[in-house]
């Protein structure tokens, strides 16, 4: 797919009579100076920041692998996992698009209730 962005040294060509007009980063033209047609949108100037994830969703796995490694505190570090994972994914949710984690987030909250489960039987068992 080509890109979006028109670099700042690219030409163009009118619609209506093929004319070419550059595109200097002083001066970009929004008319053709041939015919008057309108050129279409402006480049963009910036591009789309990056998306970046969401630190709890990463607290939440760590804190779900936490859960699973050390039974007798599994029930704590897995109520942790899964309220920071909720709230990744409510963060995330709100977002629409411009955050990242919620496969991390909810690998927590699943690592989060198998710690929980697993620190009732470790300590059933005593």
């Amino acid at each position: 797919m080509p890109s979006p962005w028109i670099h700042p040294t690219e030409r163009r060509a009118c619609a209506r009579c093929g004319f070419s007009v550059s595109n200097r980063r002083a001066l970009v033209p929004r008319f053709c100076p041939e015919c008057g047609q309108r050129l279409g949108p402006e480049p963009a100037k910036y591009p789309l920041p990056p998306r970046r994830r969401v630190d709890g969703a990463v607290s939440s796995l760590i804190l779900g692998i936490f859960a699973l490694c050390a039974p007798p505190l599994g029930g704590l570090f897995g109520l942790f996992a899964i309220m920071v994972g909720v709230g990744a994914r409510k963060e995330i949710r709100a977002a629409h698009g411009r955050l990242t984690g919620g496969g991390f987030a909810m690998t927590g909250i699943c690592l989060g209730f198998v710690g929980i489960i697993s620190s009732i039987g470790f300590c059933g068992g005593l």
